[in-house]
């Protein structure tokens, strides 16, 4: 099955790479606001005038490929960051088991298991902001990973890539979080908290850059829209803050707490 997923997804990239045509709904807006920047426009367009373009994304992967679609419009270049992302990610994951198994055959599996997320296999082919910023935010881990033995200076490099997956996309945060929670499980609670503020206070600087180049427009495109949105019933809107912690995050502090002593022996 593994072996299967990676054949869809290698026939799968390059047949979406060659495609003139959309693949998912989300394509046309990455590329309408990397080609309305890169050719004199602005990347966040003004809401309440023409031409109503939303791009409701960090900046960072459209004004990457925005200079390769000012000579013609195509799903081709974002498409190929996707490819050539998951690719990538496949390896991070690979040398990670790897590093802890010695074994070829888990690093192997350890690889492919990726493609069978639900959320990975749709996204794997189509040309999205979302690969690119799983790549950086799995490079922000394993980096940590790989450096436990060294100073906290040397493992706070983790940060540079955790800082690009937020300007790719900002929900994409999880490597840092995996990062961080790893620190604080292996005793260093400091640090785990420092760089956390660190981190935190890098991406507000982001996010305030972009809306004070943007006359404050990304924040209506990438905030207020993604605040907003409906989401068909699968995000809990209706119910407050409270509410939701007692539906989804007592359980998870509870068994933090009950599994933490075993997890540090075990580490």
């Amino acid at each position: 099955m593994l072996v299967g997923h990676l054949c869809l997804l290698l026939v799968g990239g390059l047949s979406g790479v060659r495609s003139p045509t959309s693949i998912e709904y989300g394509e046309p807006f990455v590329v309408s606001a990397a080609y309305h920047a890169a050719t004199g426009g602005d990347l966040y367009a003004p809401v309440d005038r023409l031409p109503f373009i939303h791009n409701n994304y960090n900046p960072l992967v459209q004004l990457a490929v925005g200079p390769w679609l000012a000579d013609g419009v195509s799903y081709t270049p974002v498409r190929v960051v996707t490819f050539v992302s998951v690719l990538f990610i496949l390896v991070v994951a690979g040398a990670l088991v790897w590093r802890a198994t010695q074994s070829v055959v888990a690093a192997v599996v350890g690889a492919l298991l990726p493609l069978t997320c639900g959320f990975m296999f749709p996204w794997m082919c189509v040309g999205r902001v979302d690969a690119f910023a799983t790549l950086c935010s799995c490079v922000a881990f394993c980096w940590a990973a790989t450096h436990q033995a060294g100073s906290w200076r040397a493992r706070a490099w983790l940060l540079l890539p955790a800082w690009i997956a937020f300007a790719a996309k900002q929900s994409v945060v999880g490597g840092c979080g995996a990062a961080l929670l790893l620190a604080f499980v292996r005793g260093r609670r400091s640090e785990a908290l420092g760089m956390g503020v660190v981190f935190t206070l890098g991406c507000a600087g982001i996010a305030g850059l972009a809306n004070l180049l943007s006359d404050g427009q990304y924040w209506l495109h990438a905030v207020v829209y993604n605040a907003s949105h409906d989401r068909g019933g699968l995000w809990p809107e209706t119910l407050g803050p409270l509410r939701t912690l007692e539906t989804m995050g007592w359980p998870l502090l509870i068994l933090l707490g009950i599994c933490l002593p075993k997890v540090r022996k075990a580490d």
